[in-house]
């Protein structure tokens, strides 16, 4: 800052003083100015280090959002083919189940006919002990009447002895 000068002074010393006094400010105004742009020049390399730092931080995760989204890709892939792989699984199993449900009626269409059999079987065994019980009733009196023929024998013999 300047300061004006009111009046021209005619001592030349003190002209002399107020321009070195002058100069000395300049000089600090100069140095000032030179340190705030030598701090600011400094700030400046710290902005571009740190934008450096930043560019290679973003290309690095550039790299790893490529590699990110192939691993994505590839797993969406598999996601794919397992879910075609369970869907596959849940048709065979739909078909096993189907193929059960008929094999379970056909074993319960077993069951009922081995129930006729085993009911039939009963009767045919009922049967068999009502066929027997008539046979011994027959032989019982086919017993009766041999009996019955033989004493009539002996009652013919006995009365054409005499």
């Amino acid at each position: 800052m300047k300061k004006p000068i009111a009046k021209q002074k005619s001592d030349p010393k003190e002209t002399i003083t107020a321009i070195e006094k002058g100069s000395k400010d300049f000089d600090k105004q100069f140095k000032t100015l030179i340190a705030g742009f030598s701090s600011m020049v400094k700030s400046f390399d710290n902005v571009v280090k740190k934008i450096n730092t930043f560019e290679k931080r973003l290309e690095s995760l550039e790299k790893i959002s490529a590699s990110s989204e192939k691993n994505l890709r590839a797993s969406k892939e598999r996601m794919e083919s397992l879910r075609e792989d369970f869907a596959e699984i849940g048709k065979k199993v739909e078909l096993g189940t189907k193929e059960f449900a008929s094999k379970d009626a056909g074993m319960e269409d077993v069951s009922k006919k081995i129930k006729n059999i085993e009911k039939n079987f009963e009767l045919l065994q009922a049967s068999f002990e009502t066929v027997e019980e008539s046979i011994c009733g027959i032989e019982d009196t086919h017993e009766e009447v041999l009996n019955i023929v033989q004493q009539i024998q002996e009652t013919l013999e006995e009365e054409e002895l005499p």
